[in-house]
């Protein structure tokens, strides 16, 4: 259930076990939620540390202050 997610909740490892193919999904759902693009050299580990960092990661593509 995503309500029962924390921002700091971790992605990856002890956390949500995401992997290569989950963040791939990842990727593709923010860009068709969002119109967003992430480009090749965006795509690193810490952008999906955590969800909180995605969060933050789409709110600067979209131009949003927090």
């Amino acid at each position: 259930d995503p309500a029962e997610l924390a921002d700091d909740e971790v992605l990856f490892g002890s956390g949500l076990g995401a992997d290569s193919e989950a963040t791939l999904g990842v990727v593709f759902a923010l860009e068709a939620e969002f119109g967003i693009e992430v480009e090749d050299e965006e795509l690193r580990v810490e952008l999906f540390a955590t969800i909180q960092s995605l969060v933050d990661y789409v709110e600067q593509k979209l131009g949003v202050r927090a």
